[in-house]
């Protein structure tokens, strides 16, 4: 977190910098090329953190605003070749490849459980952007009772961070994701599915909750992936290696490493809000 909000003016020069990079926040290219988009239309933008975005990626879902508490940004750390159809609030980190559907929900915001009650009208929660009117109604009806009670200061996030998703991560439409978890690198995520726990690497979960169904290849190919690395490199520069056959692809890569002939991709970078 910063330690004081920024907010930047959109101006064409920032937009400038968003296109240099081929960072976009329209599906359409021709939108994209004339500098517009969900951010074009915003006045100012407020970072409540600092971010590292690498292009070409894209974020076609707009502002992050749930509700009224949680709203914040839209923009967050994303790597190169990824994109995401949903809002995104700063505090994910999404990797490289990825691929985020519509729909998808953090539930960032927890009740009480162990008190007596979940209600609102016994807790204050920490680090909201507002509060509702029921709060407001309930803390006036405390101060006119003069009782010396008071709503409970409670965090509603539980002490935890939004989701760090690895590289090549699917999400599907509709997925809710419980904060403080990891998706692992090249898991995929069904439709509709609640995940409240990590998701390992190259395991595909669904359902309510979300459970391991499968992994996307045997465990061999899954940890020569994982070592290879392959996201660090530039998918232009995959000639002559088949991406539909996974261990064939393994066995080029490693070649055109250990040949040099091949680098590992140094995408255009946007730190912001400096």
């Amino acid at each position: 977190m910063l330690a004081t909000p920024v907010t930047l003016e959109i101006t064409k020069e920032l937009l400038a910098r968003f296109n240099a990079a081929g960072i976009s926040t329209s599906w359409d290219i021709e939108q994209f090329d004339q500098m517009q988009g969900w951010l074009a239309e915003l006045k100012a933008y407020t970072f409540n953190r600092s971010i590292t975005i690498e292009g070409p990626c894209a974020f076609y879902g707009g502002p992050y605003a749930p509700n009224a508490w949680s709203a914040e940004g839209g923009l967050c750390s994303m790597g190169a070749a990824s994109y995401s159809h949903s809002p995104l609030p700063e505090g994910v980190s999404v990797g490289r490849y990825c691929s985020i559907g519509k729909g998808l929900r953090f539930l960032d915001f927890s009740h009480p459980t162990g008190w007596l009650s979940s209600s609102v009208v016994f807790f204050k929660p920490v680090g909201v952007n507002s509060v509702s009117a029921l709060a407001h109604l309930s803390d006036r009806l405390i101060e006119d009772k003069t009782s010396g009670t008071a709503r409970k200061e409670f965090d509603p996030k539980l002490g935890r961070d939004y989701p760090q998703i690895g590289h090549d991560v699917w999400i599907g439409e509709n997925v809710s994701l419980a904060m403080g978890i990891h998706v692992g690198t090249g898991a995929i995520i069904g439709t509709g599915a609640i995940v409240t726990r990590d998701v390992p690497p190259y395991a595909v979960v669904s359902g309510v909750p979300a459970l391991v169904r499968r992994y996307r290849f045997d465990e061999d190919i899954v940890r020569d992936l994982l070592a290879l690395e392959w996201w660090k490199y530039c998918f232009a520069d995959f000639e002559g290696l088949d991406v539909t056959q996974p261990r064939i692809f393994i066995n080029g890569m490693m070649k055109k490493i250990a040949e040099r002939t091949i680098q590992e991709w140094q995408p255009a970078v946007l730190t912001l809000p400096y």
